[in-house]
């Protein structure tokens, strides 16, 4: 299982990263921000019926069949793009040199200011935010004593929030200024956030 759990958090590492990369090579520049809100979308729609999904075929088959399903999925999903046709992209069909271009993006990106400073915050709030948010169930059992039941509702919650989030940049995404729903949603994560920190340790306050 470990095993399985390691050649999957591999492959993870790689899939999103491409998925992002290949995108604005597909897509008009005008649209980007709708689409990426679409993928996000469906990527939430997906964290909540995989969860659902998971633990009523866990009831009725074996462990091992399940892993051998996740891996039927995977094969299904990378023949489907067998068909998929990129366009050719000068910039991306360049000989690749991995330091180098790394260098010179992070100049570019250190140049402005703004996206430099947005992107600093939003990495060190990703790396205090990211696990609080993956001990949710954790949580929500030991230290709110709650039930396995609920730790799942908070995942659908959570889950759907994202899912909504998705939804809106996938509809009205064109925005003119995109810094302010990124300064929007800091605060709409954080200010909830710390005031959970302040909650007793019990359901009932």
């Amino acid at each position: 299982i470990f095993v399985s759990l390691l050649m999957r958090s591999i492959a993870q590492t790689f899939q999103m990263p491409t998925i992002q990369s290949v995108m604005p090579t597909m897509v008009p520049d005008e649209e980007l921000t709708k689409i990426n809100g679409q993928l996000g979308m469906v990527q939430s729609a997906n964290m909540m019926i995989a969860p659902a999904l998971g633990a009523f075929l866990f009831a009725i088959i074996p462990l091992q069949f399940l892993i051998l399903l996740d891996v039927l999925g995977a094969i299904l999903g990378i023949s489907i793009l067998i068909w998929v046709q990129i366009p050719n992209n000068e910039k991306i069909d360049a000989a690749l040199h991995m330091l180098h271009n790394t260098k010179l993006g992070l100049l570019d990106l250190m140049k402005n200011r703004g996206l430099w400073y947005i992107t600093i915050t939003g990495a060190v709030f990703t790396l205090l935010y990211m696990p609080a948010a993956s001990m949710y169930p954790l949580m929500t059992m030991k230290y709110f004593q709650g039930t396995v039941g609920q730790a799942g509702f908070i995942e659908a919650l959570y889950s759907g929030g994202m899912l909504v989030g998705g939804a809106i940049i996938g509809i009205w995404g064109n925005w003119r200024d995109r810094m302010k729903p990124v300064i929007i949603a800091f605060f709409l994560i954080g200010i909830p956030t710390g005031l959970s920190g302040l909650l007793p340790g019990n359901q009932s306050g």
